[in-house]
């Protein structure tokens, strides 16, 4: 496991340091930290997938731990983001953010070690999750189904595949094998002929037009057009429900 701590004081890291040392020996689990003082200093060199967890203090100089989550969240959607701060007073823009956990200071070692233990179980979960196989460019290529954000018909005989957030791979694999492959991950939806969305990578649907969320449009087809909105945000209610029923199974 990687994890960040992105905090601006010594005392806290110090502190936050010593705790995630004492749960990898006590979950027998090797963690590596990484310190970030600032924002600033995070984001100079963040790119997606470097960490299992981000623990972010909201209250630094400079840039806030919300604005920084805010880019984060734009180039991986998936990062987990704990929140550190010394008052509740910001946990609705946490919330908004759909952070994964909020840890007001001075945070007790059972509530980081119960935090942890659910960030290891969401990435034995994740490790385990099925898997979209390919070749791209004379390379073996291996995508979660949940970080594939659309697939549509490319060249002849050829596929653009879009791992998020908005990485491209073409493959020469047929679009009715790929829909066959993902027929049961309720996520993936064909809207037209030879495009298939990720309902979790849906930003907007307007005017019969699905909107993802680095920006390509899709005209969604007749047959759907009536339909495609209330599936969509009948998905987002789910995952809402599902993201509260994990919040309160973990209080």
């Amino acid at each position: 496991m990687n994890i960040a701590i992105v905090d601006d004081e010594p005392k806290e890291i110090d502190s936050f340091r010593s705790v995630i040392k004492e749960y990898s020996q006590m979950a027998g689990a090797e963690i590596t930290v990484s310190v970030f003082h600032s924002a600033e200093e995070f984001l100079k060199g963040y790119r997606p997938l470097a960490y299992t967890a981000i623990f972010m203090d909201i209250f630094m100089s400079g840039m806030t731990g919300v604005d920084a989550a805010k880019k984060v969240l734009e180039a991986d959607h998936h990062a987990i983001i704990i929140f550190l701060t010394s008052s509740d007073g910001f946990m609705g823009a946490a919330l908004s953010l759909h952070a994964y956990d909020y840890i007001e200071k001075p945070a007790e070692k059972s509530r980081i070690f119960k935090v942890m233990d659910d960030v290891l179980m969401k990435k034995t979960e994740y490790d385990a999750t099925p898997r979209l196989s390919f070749t791209s460019e004379r390379q073996d290529c291996s995508i979660p189904f949940t970080d594939i954000m659309y697939i549509r018909t490319s060249e002849r005989n050829y596929l653009e595949i879009v791992e998020a957030p908005g990485k491209p791979y073409k493959a020469r694999l047929s679009f009715s094998g790929i829909q066959e492959a993902l027929s049961n991950d309720r996520r993936f939806v064909p809207i037209t002929r030879g495009v298939m969305v990720n309902l979790g990578f849906v930003k907007s649907v307007e005017d019969n037009v699905c909107i993802t969320e680095d920006g390509e449009r899709f005209p969604i087809a007749s047959n759907l057009s009536g339909s495609f909105k209330n599936i969509w945000q009948n998905y987002q209610l789910d995952s809402l429900r599902n993201e509260r029923r994990l919040r309160r199974k973990g209080k």
